[in-house]
C-alpha cells in the first residue's frame, strides 16, 4: 500500500511539472537586461510538438509576446486565434511577425483587445489555446496558465502596474 502511495504522489508531480512556467533573467551587451517567462505546451507535430509560449521584457521597453518551436512560420497571411478554457469568445492577431530565423512568431496585437488586456487573461485563466493559420496550413496548441501570474509578474514587473 506504502508502495502505491508513493507512486501515485510520484505520479501527480511529475503531471505537475510537465507544464509549469520557467522564469529566466539576464542582460547581454547588445540588447540590455532581460527577464521572461516560458511555458511548454502541447500540439503540433514532430519534431515541433513542444510548443514554447514566452513573454519577455528588455529593460523597460514594452513586453514581447512569442510563439516558438513551433515550426517553420516564414508562410504568408500568418493569423493567431486565441481562446480560452471558460470564454467563448476567440481574440484574432492578424498581423503576427516572425522573427529573422523563421521560427518564431510575435504577437503584437489583436483585433479589440489590448496587450494589457490579453496577459491579465493569461494570468486569470486556467488553459490558453492558440491556433497559427497561414499559407502553409493551420496547428493548434495548447498551454497550461498555471503558475502563470507569479512567472508573469516576474517578467514584466512594472509594466502591470503602469
Amino acid at each position: 500500500m506504502l508502495k502505491l502511495i508513493f507512486t501515485l504522489i510520484f505520479f501527480l508531480y511529475s503531471i505537475s511539472m510537465v507544464s509549469q512556467w520557467k522564469i529566466d533573467s539576464g542582460d547581454n551587451k547588445f540588447d540590455g537586461q532581460y527577464k521572461s517567462c516560458y511555458v511548454i505546451g502541447k500540439g503540433g507535430s514532430f519534431p515541433f510538438n513542444k510548443p514554447t509560449l514566452v513573454i519577455s521584457r528588455f529593460g523597460e521597453g514594452s513586453p514581447n509576446i512569442y510563439l516558438t518551436d513551433i515550426g517553420y512560420t516564414g508562410c504568408s497571411r500568418n493569423t493567431v486565434r486565441v481562446a480560452f478554457n471558460d470564454d467563448e469568445s476567440i481574440l484574432i492577431c492578424d498581423t503576427p511577425t516572425p522573427d529573422l530565423n523563421k521560427d518564431s512568431l510575435f504577437i503584437n496585437s489583436f483585433s479589440y483587445t489590448s496587450i494589457f488586456d490579453f496577459i491579465e487573461m493569461l494570468m486569470n485563466k486556467k488553459t490558453v489555446y492558440i491556433r497559427v493559420v497561414n499559407s502553409c496550413g493551420k496547428t493548434d496548441y495548447e498551454f497550461s496558465l498555471s503558475g502563470s501570474s507569479k512567472a508573469i509578474n516576474f517578467a514584466l514587473g512594472d509594466y502591470l502596474s503602469e
